[in-house]
């Protein structure tokens, strides 16, 4: 076993106890690496400060119920959150349409360069409303 695998499984038998198998492999490198002992006791001693300084809180016995009531997704903010998606779309579909209709060029390539457009300057629209909603919150 390496270093760094021992290390890996250290930290893994702090939240959930390792095999046997894989403990007893552990116990071995650790005996002849003086590095991955002090790491183990290390990460030990930190794992008991933190457990004595966390500690969970009370809440109420409505706590649970409040928190569903808030976290419901209501229809309207739904809606909302849509709205801009749908105009998109329509106001694409109208001016693919205009085109198709006033142009002086096939109607079939007219509807398939607006086609194309509306999807490519939808997802152009998506990853910068992406950018821009950590700026919001």
């Amino acid at each position: 076993m390496d270093c760094r695998t021992a290390r890996e499984q250290i930290l893994e038998s702090l939240t959930d106890p390792l095999p046997t198998a894989a403990s007893a492999r552990l116990a071995a490198h650790c005996d002849g690496c003086q590095e991955c002992t002090a790491f183990a006791l290390e990460q030990q001693t930190l794992d008991a400060r933190l457990t004595r300084l966390l500690v969970a809180g009370d809440v109420s016995s409505d706590f649970r119920r409040t928190l569903l009531s808030r976290t419901v997704e209501r229809p309207h903010q739904n809606w909302r959150e849509l709205l801009p998606d749908v105009v998109h779309f329509v106001t694409c579909g109208v001016a693919t349409g205009c085109g198709a209709v006033l142009l002086p060029v096939d109607a079939s390539l007219t509807l398939t360069a607006g086609f194309a457009t509306a999807i490519v300057s939808y997802f152009v629209l998506a990853i910068a409303r992406t950018m821009f909603e950590p700026l919001s919150s």
